[in-house]
């Protein structure tokens, strides 16, 4: 095969790991933007070649019961540190934990807020003046004794 070929079917695919959380593809994908950095830049940090990273997105990423021996395995693959491979991978891990920690308070402040409008809604739409009568939400009064399960 063309050497050309080869590199544009890893980029690829490397592509496509990048955007499924098991492999090691995403991970780096996301260590990229945290650290704001080039894939260039991830590459040197590794001391390898840019192709070899394409070739390194599209392993899988470590398992959590055998993550030391995940790790170790890939690393010695590529020839590359696997402290530097193990941090990033826990950054990244605890980043991604944080963000759906923040993304769940979000929501729930959301609903919060939501049953707040909604009460508040429900008070104001009709009320009990002093004087027995109802108010409507258009201002209207009418007659009754204040007590709002009786029918009119």
């Amino acid at each position: 095969m063309n050497p050309s070929i080869d590199i544009k079917l890893l980029r690829h695919a490397a592509k496509r790991a990048s955007q499924r959380p098991e492999y090691l593809g995403w991970v780096l994908a996301r260590y990229l933007s945290i650290e704001n950095i080039s894939r260039h830049d991830l590459a040197r940090r590794f001391n390898i070649e840019d192709s070899e990273l394409l070739r390194l997105e599209l392993c899988l990423k470590p398992r959590g019961e055998s993550f030391a021996e995940d790790v170790e395995q890939i690393a010695s693959k590529f020839g590359i540190d696997a402290g530097v491979l193990a941090n990033m991978i826990r950054l990244v891990e605890s980043t991604a934990v944080m963000t759906d920690l923040k993304k769940e308070e979000v929501e729930v402040d959301t609903g919060l807020l939501m049953a707040a409008r909604a009460r508040k809604k429900n008070r104001h739409s009709k009320h009990t003046e002093g004087n027995g009568k109802h108010t409507e939400g258009n201002g209207k009064h009418t007659e009754g004794n204040g007590n709002d399960d009786q029918s009119k």
